[in-house]
């Protein structure tokens, strides 16, 4: 293990000839580990899997320590061993570990036994790094937020914020930034992806936080968002868009109509808090109709399936939501 944890550390980036036999050994040695990790390894050879510098090995001993969960007294177990970690470590461990037993119906108990030990070992008051390294933790290998929602949301974060143990501004912070790198994966020069199911809850929980966090943070969120649709309405605007380069022309067409969406879930969260959207906001609001409106909302329903479709449904369900807020209740419904 020694040996193997020095050559590890030492793999070059790009290898060369002489390389190839010391690459081999290595591949060979990690594959061995990875067949005892699934079968049967020893506590010994797990701790110094722990304790290893390399992090591939250490993602090894986590895989060991998974393995166990579903053991008797499997939970109890892994929980002692993570208590032996350094705090950060902690933290990284439980949430990788609930990223795992998510959406397990057979390890629904484990998942909220490790979702309770996760929330004892965090500070009593959660700052803003703590949050961002907690839910960091947690992303999965896909990295993005919406492929971990709702439950990352609802089950980890959410009580946090319920009881007062982090901020609501800090959490949109954290939100309105993921929903900005969705929006424009490579800085334009990708067509944003869309699924109500993944990006449309994180959508939507943008919103609802935009709604409970404080004026500063709105005001920062909507500049944000701002810059980002200028640079569509640009891309728009240019003489011949749709023609002399359709594939970006669409792309800046999905932003605005994914702007829009979010801004009037947002309003619909104010509006259940009985507040007011400022100037900017309803500018932001207006401008992403009018980019998003260049193709008439018929074809954007027309269109179906794909994210076209699936926008315009997003965007269908909140003016329903708006809409019936917005009717006059009848004498049954006031006196009750």
């Amino acid at each position: 293990m020694t040996i193997a944890d020095l050559q590890v550390a030492n793999v070059p980036m790009e290898a060369q000839g002489q390389d190839v036999v010391r690459l081999s050994l290595l591949s060979q040695i990690v594959s061995e580990i990875s067949m005892s990790v699934q079968c049967d390894i020893s506590a010994g050879q797990r701790d110094r899997l722990l304790r290893s510098s390399s992090g591939l090995l250490q993602w090894l001993g986590l895989n060991a320590i998974q393995a166990q969960l579903e053991k008797p007294g499997g939970l109890t177990d892994a929980l002692k061993l993570v208590a032996t970690f350094s705090y950060p470590e902690q933290v990284r461990a439980l949430g990788w570990m609930v990223h795992h037993a998510a959406g397990n119906p057979k390890m629904a108990d484990i998942y909220t036994g490790l979702i309770a030990a996760l929330h004892e070992t965090l500070p009593t008051t959660v700052p803003v790094d703590e949050l961002r390294r907690l839910i960091d933790s947690i992303r999965g290998h896909m990295r993005q937020l919406a492929w971990a929602e709702p439950w990352l949301f609802r089950d980890v974060v959410l009580p946090l914020l319920q009881n007062d143990r982090a901020r609501m501004s800090d959490a949109c912070d954290i939100w309105v930034k993921e929903l900005a790198t969705l929006l424009e994966p490579d800085q334009g020069h990708q067509t944003p992806l869309f699924d109500r199911a993944r990006e449309g809850q994180t959508t939507n929980i943008t919103a609802f936080l935009f709604a409970h966090s404080s004026p500063e943070r709105q005001q920062a969120s909507v500049h944000l968002m701002k810059t980002i649709l200028k640079r569509q309405q640009r891309i728009v605007q240019q003489p011949l868009a749709s023609t002399s380069d359709w594939t970006r022309w669409d792309g800046a067409l999905v932003v605005s109509m994914w702007m829009l969406t979010f801004t009037r879930w947002c309003e619909y969260y104010l509006r259940g808090r009985s507040m007011k959207e400022d100037w900017e906001f309803k500018k932001l609001s207006q401008i992403a109709r009018k980019l998003a409106l260049v193709r008439p909302m018929d074809e954007w329903r027309s269109i179906g399936a794909g994210r076209q479709g699936e926008l315009a449904a997003f965007l269908g369900q909140v003016e329903e939501l708006l809409a019936s807020s917005n009717e006059p209740k009848n004498e049954n419904q006031q006196g009750a």
